[in-house]
């Protein structure tokens, strides 16, 4: 079964995704592929981690990304994918 939707998660820090998921992305051939990225943080925002990463994999749909607090549960995380409207 092909993997059409994949959500990307990492920890935030100073805004900027760490750099093992640049590798992860640029690894990868995504073309025709739904992304959406999310990240956790204890204090720093979303910054541009969305944006790099998008750039790195130019084929594929991007989705809003998301950011959670660190005392995010897995139902809060949950409940953003499934309002993604992916299947």
């Amino acid at each position: 079964m092909p993997i059409d939707v994949v959500l990307v998660g990492y920890p935030i820090w100073w805004g900027e995704a760490p750099r093992i998921m640049s590798t992860f992305i640029d690894s990868y051939d995504f073309s025709g592929k739904t992304l959406a990225a999310f990240c956790t943080s204890a204090s720093s925002g979303f910054g541009n981690s969305d944006s790099a990463l998008r750039s790195a994999a130019s084929g594929a749909t991007w989705l809003k990304g998301q950011r959670f607090s660190a005392g995010a549960s897995v139902d809060d995380v949950m409940k953003w994918a499934n309002g993604l409207g992916i299947n």
